[in-house]
């Protein structure tokens, strides 16, 4: 299934939609990307026009993935994230490696399936996607530990997936030996110090060049190069683009966006409101461009797939969150039960997951669909049923907490 990125006539169209949308949501206190997800599906399954519009490689990484990162760690304080560091690695490489072998295994003893595909579908359901829990945060008004928790953690374990997701490829390659665990290690920390890195240097840069400006809007034009340069450095260099925009992200906000920050207080503001609107202009056109896709899987063979690869999705989580934190249950990072409950639920995938799908599927003959359609009950259910009851389950475990 290939499928078309947006052209410029249908991208201002999709954002009229996406207005509109967000406007019935807030109105029935819905998640708007619940009505995203559900009016992109509608959009392709009656309107011949958008048959073959959907969300690609291309569109995702190049344009929509940089500005939802970087907005996150924008808005992402060195002081607070400090605390929990060690154990938001944890959750992002140990609980990452978890969740995959769990979901692995649960789906080639459950469906038969090859090693190779349930290695690579437990890699790229394993990680939480940044878009979608981004933008439950923003419905939910989600602050504190808990936003903290998620946010970084989502943010963070999107490029271990990817770093994992291509790991596998080689390491399951027909064209090339197995790289040894050695060459495994070397490869995992070029990719991450290099994506790092990247980052690091071009948000400094940005930050330097932005104490010279004496305008809001150079300041603002100045990030805008960070979040994207810092991605496309990274990808060139074969690393990977979500470290190097959250990297960026996180020097920018803290070096720049405070109160004795570099940037100008009126620089502050403008750069706040810009990359709100960028973000929400991306999220919109990630769930509208998945539901798109969504209406392109076979539903036959979605439902064949749909319990195990659901409860897989949800099993991997729950040993991600109540495992890890179990470890850090005596230390200063311990976790609430209340927390590991948001923790676990609050765990969607979302776009992420279905381009690497899309890409995985791709090279598969006959077992393509049944790949896709295991792929998309995952993304669907956290997207829809978890997106729905996440707040009124914050609502009812606040009210238990208190009482």
């Amino acid at each position: 299934m290939i499928l078309a990125g947006p052209d410029a006539q249908t991208t201002i169209l999709l954002l009229f939609v996406a207005s509109i949308v967000a406007i019935i949501a807030r109105r029935m206190r819905l998640p708007t990307t619940v009505g995203l997800l559900v009016t992109g599906f509608g959009l392709a399954l009656f309107g011949s026009v958008y048959r073959h519009v959907g969300l690609n490689a291309h569109t995702l990484t190049t344009l929509l993935l940089p500005p939802l990162i970087f907005e996150g760690a924008l808005n992402t304080r060195w002081r607070d994230l400090k605390r929990d560091l060690v154990l938001i690695v944890a959750l992002t490489t140990v609980g990452v490696v978890i969740a995959c072998f769990a979901v692995a295994l649960i789906m080639k003893e459950a469906l038969g399936w090859s090693w190779r595909d349930a290695m690579v579908f437990g890699a790229l359901i394993a990680a939480t996607d940044p878009i979608a829990v981004l933008a439950m945060f923003k419905f939910a008004g989600i602050e504190g530990r808990p936003k903290l928790l998620l946010e970084a953690e989502s943010l963070l374990n999107d490029g271990t997936a990817v770093v994992l997701y291509s790991l596998l490829l080689a390491v399951f390659s027909l064209h090339a030996m197995p790289p040894t665990p050695g060459a495994v290690l070397l490869m995992t920390l070029k990719v991450i110090g290099g994506s790092l890195a990247c980052g690091i240097a071009v948000g400094w840069c940005m930050t330097i060049v932005a104490g010279r400006a004496s305008d809001a809007l150079t300041e603002t034009t100045l990030t805008t190069v960070a979040a994207f340069g810092a991605y496309y450095l990274a990808e060139r260099i074969q690393g990977t683009g979500i470290l190097a925009s959250l990297a960026a992200g996180l020097v920018m906000g803290n070096a720049g966006m405070r109160a004795d920050g570099i940037i100008t207080e009126r620089g502050q503001e403008i750069v706040e409101a810009f990359w709100d609107f960028a973000a929400f202009v991306a999220n919109s056109l990630v769930f509208l461009l998945m539901g798109m896709s969504l209406a392109h899987v076979r539903l036959d063979v979605a439902w064949q797939v749909a319990p195990v690869s659901v409860a897989a999705g949800l099993l991997g989580r729950a040993l991600t969150v109540y495992g890890v934190t179990s470890v850090f249950g005596k230390t200063s990072m311990a976790v609430t039960r209340t927390l590991k409950h948001l923790l676990f639920w609050g765990g969607q995938r979302g776009g992420l997951s279905l381009v690497l799908a899309l890409s995985y599927a791709a090279t598969l003959g006959a077992s393509a669909d049944r790949f896709l359609a295991a792929t998309v009950t995952v993304v669907t259910y956290s997207v829809i049923v978890q997106g729905l009851t996440f707040a009124p389950l914050l609502t009812r475990l606040n009210a238990s907490q208190s009482k």
